[in-house]
């Protein structure tokens, strides 16, 4: 599972807890590690009415690779694909 930390800089990380524990052990942690919420399952009808740039954004956060300059038919593709 991954969870979030807030490093000394202030910059917010998503790891696992594996890093976040070498992380903290190296005192570089600013506090403390929250898991990061359950990436809320957006039904395949709800890919039909988002744009690219927002099928970018989930398919960034779910992980699913993309090519950059792919449009809205493909992502919607490996979005679904990905979903199973």
């Amino acid at each position: 599972m991954k969870v979030e930390i807030t490093l000394k800089n202030g910059r917010k990380m998503r790891t696992t807890e594996a890093v976040a524990r070498v992380l903290r052990s190296r005192m570089l942690v600013a506090g403390e590690s929250y898991p990061t919420r359950a990436i809320a399952a957006t039904a395949l009808d709800d890919l039909d009415s988002l744009d690219a740039a927002a099928l970018h954004a989930l398919a960034k956060e779910r992980g699913v690779e993309v090519h950059h300059r792919a449009g809205a038919d493909r992502l919607r593709a490996a979005l679904r694909e990905a979903q199973g």
